[in-house]
């Protein structure tokens, strides 16, 4: 059996993450993890008030997020998983999962400028399209900027190529060359 590919989307709020994953999956078909999709779930079913609470679902989401992502591996499928991932605190879930599967990856950091990743963050959280559990609309730039620098979301430490993709001058040619770098790893994409 071929070793399982994981794409690994990450980067920090606002930075074009989940656009960018979903054209991913659809252009290659593989299954696509979102962890705001899984939070969104969390909201409509167990309800949403608070900051605080917003945290701790978030929190849930990654617990369910590597529990898919682990039982894919596990039967040897590749897959596309998105979040604003933190070294610090996600390093070692990859790479024991790594360790366990023996998947190749590519990282895909995207990234953009403090106030460019604010002004999106804010348009996101005021767009209808936002569920307001996230309540991203309370959060200051101030806070938003410390979060930044506090949580480092950066590449994670494992085995795989990495692309740093900077999404403000992000364009279809850039699109295209992450689409021919993946598929020139040769991915399992069953």
């Amino acid at each position: 059996m071929d070793k399982p590919f994981l794409i690994i989307i990450t980067g920090p709020p606002g930075a074009g993450k989940t656009i960018l994953g979903k054209q991913l999956s659809r252009d290659l078909m593989l299954p696509f993890i979102c962890k705001d999709d899984i939070k969104e779930i969390l909201f409509d079913t167990l309800g949403w008030g608070s900051r605080q609470q917003s945290m701790e679902l978030g929190q849930t989401s990654f617990e369910i997020l590597f529990h898919f992502l682990e039982r894919l591996l596990e039967r040897g499928k590749s897959a596309i998983v998105e979040t604003a991932f933190i070294p610090k605190y996600h390093n070692a879930r990859f790479l024991t999962l790594q360790d366990n599967y023996r998947f190749e990856s590519i990282q895909i950091l995207c990234h953009t400028d403090e106030n460019e990743l604010y002004e999106r963050f804010i348009r996101r959280a005021q767009s209808s399209d936002r569920h307001p559990g996230h309540v991203d609309h309370l959060l200051t730039y101030d806070q938003f900027v410390r979060q930044l620098h506090e949580r480092k979301y950066d590449a994670l430490a494992l085995d795989g190529a990495l692309l740093r993709i900077d999404m403000r001058d992000f364009n279809e040619m850039s699109y295209k060359e992450i689409v021919e770098r993946i598929n020139s790893l040769g991915i399992n994409r069953t």
